[in-house]
């Protein structure tokens, strides 16, 4: 079952973590998360996958995510066969997870905290007396 992450990169943009977990003991070792849905003339916009050595937990990043709202498809290959993923990824399969939806909130620059003396708080910047 997979699991996604979104956070923050410093100067915008954002970076998404699928975390991939074996519920069996069906090992995955090629995982890869997208979303198709979102013109696919133009690059995906959300586009990862990864390849290594079978383990009960495999994560595939991306890090560079617009903000936006995705569905995200996701498929894994298996250590020893055959594959995981949503119905979307694996259309003649019957039985698959259904794509998940993932929200990559806009983040603003942090306000300053203002500068305060006693009771008075003024926000910071120059000020001229």
């Amino acid at each position: 079952m997979p699991s996604f992450t979104t956070t923050p990169n410093p100067g915008g943009s954002n970076t998404v973590t699928g975390t991939f977990t074996a519920t069996g003991d069906e090992f995955p070792y090629y995982c890869l998360m997208y979303d198709d849905a979102v013109d696919a003339n133009n690059g995906y916009p959300l586009d990862a996958s990864r390849i290594g050595d079978p383990t009960p937990s495999f994560t595939v990043i991306d890090t560079d995510v617009p903000d936006g709202t995705y569905t995200i498809d996701w498929v894994c290959y298996l250590a020893r066969g055959g594959y995981d993923g949503t119905t979307r990824a694996l259309p003649q399969q019957q039985g698959y997870s259904a794509p998940t939806t993932l929200v990559v909130p806009a983040v603003g620059p942090e306000e300053p905290e203002p500068g305060c003396t006693g009771s008075v708080c003024l926000p910071t910047g120059s000020f001229g007396f």
